[in-house]
């Protein structure tokens, strides 16, 4: 079942990442001070079994301008049947880790349009971080959680609502 052309059916369940997104959402700290991120995500595929991905993230100041990179990755997406997902992160500079590491977990497909997924969420794992990947009302949303943050933790959680770039 391949619900785009050019996607790969093992990434069926995924035709709806590739493209690129961009939009400000927030980190929030352990000490609960929030501060506003902008992100941009880049999917591609070339109809191979995996989808290649670029994320970069940058704290913003009150004016808009990037003052800083927060999250520098960038990976490997594979996807099976039944919507079963791997993410293989190979390039880090952020805070939250810096090796390489891979992520599982399922994607559910909740509404299909004109053969084209409108609905649908990835969540994933790795050690004690938490992240969800989806798309409903054609926005993209991220969110990122240190489950089990001590005090060596500096941001807890990062979530920002994306729209896809020009």
């Amino acid at each position: 079942m391949e619900l785009i052309s050019g996607v790969h059916p093992n990434l069926a369940h995924l035709s709806w990442m590739p493209g690129s997104w961009r939009g400000i959402g927030f980190a929030e700290y352990s000490d609960g001070t929030q501060v506003d991120v902008e992100y941009v995500m880049t999917f591609t595929t070339s109809g191979e079994e995996f989808i290649s991905y670029q994320c970069m993230a940058s704290l913003i100041d009150p004016d808009g301008r990037p003052q800083g990179v927060v999250l520098n990755e960038s990976g490997t997406w594979y996807g099976q049947t039944p919507n079963t997902v791997k993410l293989q992160i190979g390039a880090h500079e952020s805070e939250f880790f810096s090796a390489i590491n891979t992520w599982n977990g399922k994607s559910v497909v909740a509404n299909i349009e004109d053969a084209k997924i409108t609905l649908a969420r990835v969540d994933l794992k790795y050690e004690n971080h938490m992240r969800q990947y989806g798309i409903g009302k054609d926005q993209f949303l991220f969110i990122h959680d240190l489950l089990m943050a001590d005090e060596s933790s500096t941001i807890v959680k990062l979530e920002v609502i994306m729209q896809r770039a020009a």
